[in-house]
Parts: C-alpha cells; sequence; structure tokens
C-alpha cells in the first residue's frame, strides 16, 4: 500500500516529516527494537527514545519508512537528518492506536469502492496512481470508462437496478449509492464505440432509469471531470425533452459546451435571449413554421445532420424524398444560402442547436420580433 494512502487515512492525526511526495509501497508494519537494518516496503513504529538509541547503528534501505509516535515535530530535529529514511512521519498519537489502525488497514483485503469514489469526487485524491490504487489495487495504466445510473426522475434507485448492474458489469467494479451506481470499466487500448450489455436498454427502459456512459481515459484524475460532465448531460437530457436510455457523452457534447457558454453570455449581458447567437436564417424559418404551421426548421436541421444526405433525411423524418426536396427548395427560396458551403453548414447546424437550447431549457419564443 502506498505510504501516502495510510497518512491520508490517519487524517490529521498524522503528517510527513521528511519526504511524502515520492512513492513508497509498504506490505507490513513493525516496531522499533535493535533493527540494524530498516527494510524495503516495511513501515517502522517506535517513539523518540527509540529512535534517537538506534538511529546511531541503524541502515536504511531505499523505500523504507519511519512513523514517530506521540512526537513534536521540534523534538525530532534533534535526529541526525542522514540516518532518517526517506518518508518519515510524526504523529501525536500511541505507539498501539497506530499499530492496530496501520494493521488493520494493511490486512484488509480490499478498501470500501465507494469510499475511495467518495475520496475521489470530493477532491481529497486527485493524483491518478493514487485513484487506480484505491479504486483497482493497482497503478497499472489502462483506460478507464464511466458510466451512471440514474432514475429518470432523478428519484431514488430501484432496489433491483443494483443486482442486475452488477449482473451486466460482472468484470468491472460497480460502485452502487443511493440515487446513483457509477460502473468502471477499464480497457487494454482506446475505444471510440464501447460494447454494452444484450438487453440492458429494455431493462432499464421499464425500471425508469437511465445511463450516462463517458469516454474512456488513461487519466484518472480526471474521472471526477468525467463524473460531472455526465451528470451535467443527464441534467441537460431532461431540460431537453429527449427520450434516450442510453445517453453518450460525445452525443451530447456540443450541448454542454453551448450550456457553459450560455452561462458566460447571461453573465456578461444581463438577459437570455439567445438568438443573437444564431444565425438570422433560423430565426427567420422559425417565424415563418409559427405563423403557417410548418416545419421547415426540423427539414433544415436533419438535413445537415445527415450531411445533405436527403434520403436519410426523408427515413428520419418519415417522409417521401420529393416532399423533403420541396421543402428544401421552399427553403432556398426563403433564405437564398448555399447549403453546398460546408462551414455554413456547420454554422447554421449550431444555430438550431441553439435555437433548441432557447426553447426548451430556456423556454423562450424564438419565432418572436425583436426590435
Amino acid at each position: 500500500m502506498d505510504i501516502k494512502l495510510i497518512r491520508e487515512d490517519l487524517g490529521g492525526a498524522a503528517a510527513f516529516y521528511r519526504g511524502g511526495s515520492g512513492h513508497v509501497e509498504v506490505q507490513k508494519v513493525r516496531l522499533l527494537d535493535r533493527q540494524r537494518v530498516l527494510e524495503q516496503g516495511v513501515l517502522y513504529l517506535g517513539d523518540l527514545t527509540k529512535a534517537r538509541a538506534l538511529s546511531q547503528e541503524w541502515r536504511t534501505e531505499k523505500g523504507c519508512a519511519l512513523l514517530l509516535a506521540e512526537a513534536p515535530e521540534a523534538q525530532v530535529s534533534a535526529l541526525p537528518p542522514e540516518k532518517l529514511p526517506e518518508v518519515t512521519m510524526i504523529s501525536r498519537l500511541s505507539i498501539p492506536a497506530l499499530f492496530n489502525r496501520i494493521s488493520a488497514l494493511l490486512e484488509a483485503p480490499q478498501a470500501d469502492p465507494l469510499h475511495a469514489w467518495k475520496l475521489v469526487l470530493s477532491r481529497r485524491v486527485v493524483s491518478s496512481g493514487e485513484i487506480c490504487q484505491r479504486l483497482f489495487g493497482t497503478e497499472e495504466a489502462a483506460y478507464v470508462q464511466l458510466l451512471l445510473f440514474q432514475k429518470k426522475d432523478h428519484g431514488p434507485l430501484p432496489q433491483e437496478l443494483a443486482e442486475q448492474v452488477k449482473l451486466w458489469f460482472s468484470e468491472d467494479t460497480v460502485i452502487p449509492d443511493e440515487e446513483e451506481i457509477a460502473v468502471l470499466r477499464r480497457h487494454r487500448e482506446q475505444l471510440f464505440t464501447f460494447p454494452l450489455p444484450e438487453g440492458m436498454e429494455e431493462s432499464l427502459e421499464t425500471l425508469g432509469c437511465v445511463v450516462g456512459i463517458g469516454n474512456a481515459t488513461r487519466d484518472c484524475g480526471m474521472l471526477r471531470t468525467m463524473c460531472q460532465m455526465i451528470r451535467h448531460m443527464l441534467r441537460l437530457r431532461q431540460r431537453l425533452d429527449r427520450e434516450e436510455t442510453l445517453c453518450f457523452i460525445d452525443q451530447y457534447q456540443m450541448m454542454i459546451v453551448l450550456d457553459y457558454c450560455v452561462q458566460e453570455y447571461v453573465q456578461r449581458n444581463g438577459h437570455t435571449d439567445i438568438c443573437y447567437l444564431a444565425h438570422p436564417a433560423l430565426v427567420h424559418i422559425a417565424r415563418y413554421d409559427a405563423q403557417r404551421g410548418t416545419n421547415l426548421r426540423q427539414v433544415l436541421y436533419q438535413y445537415l445532420v445527415f450531411g445533405g444526405n436527403v434520403q436519410r433525411t426523408a427515413a428520419e423524418l418519415y417522409m417521401h424524398r420529393n416532399t423533403v426536396m420541396n421543402k428544401l427548395k421552399k427553403i432556398s427560396e426563403m433564405v437564398p444560402l448555399d447549403l453546398s458551403d460546408g462551414l455554413l453548414c456547420q454554422r447554421l447546424l449550431l444555430s438550431c442547436q441553439v435555437l433548441e437550447y432557447a426553447e426548451k431549457v430556456l423556454k423562450l419564443r424564438v419565432d418572436q420580433e425583436r426590435e
């Protein structure tokens, strides 16, 4: 176990006197008792009196550690620094209290994953290697993917969901909590599409639950950020009136970015009318739709999503191909824009998303006349 994890478990009762920034792996704890050699992988526990008597004689191996009980820092400075191990700690607790606590920690078969996960989310553990050690028992590099299961209405989870998730992800780290279940999946290589258990979507639909699916990262220090993004995505899903049960982070990335931008826009301008961020052609089409009961904006959006593919646009909208062509012709007559211009189409697509956000999240009427 990393010495930093031991110090963290002791909390304010212990501190590093020297070292602490490096990595020292501890397998066992021993009391100071006439040792001539302080061995690698051992945490030696004693008091100042014993340390003074032995420090002149002992030899310290690289990778050992010393913990001095009931030791004020001012008195430790009297020990010869060249004789102290690279990692030396001091504590206000007694030797028996420290020995029992550290022994129990080293003998524990595995740290509680929920406790470790809460340490990550509270930023009490931030380094990638330390997070991997706590969550997986190893610092071996791997691509880690986070999934979050929640109730669609953000209420308490049904009891049967936790057991079902453990069956679906029997080889992964499953961390159940009252209102959320986190699953940490480790992949040997970077993946851009992730296999999911058969029947999971249908089961979640029956239970009234949803899952947010993040991308994989090798930096476990970013798992908290990924968790925040997935939670953000699931809140946006509800505010945007989306119906997906399987929510992939890359499908919501533009809306997440837009949500951050809107917060800045509102703070800078003192109002929420974000229609000024959209291309005026989209606002003009929205007004036309409202006045005549048409769906030209929806047709244009799907046409842009499918990269100008009329056949796929028609299939998505359950329309005949000729109907889509006629609507696109009407759009071209209203707003004479070159839809073969890729950069223009990108701006129009973003404008469609801006207007969707304005309507569904901010509850604005985008078709109103503006002075």
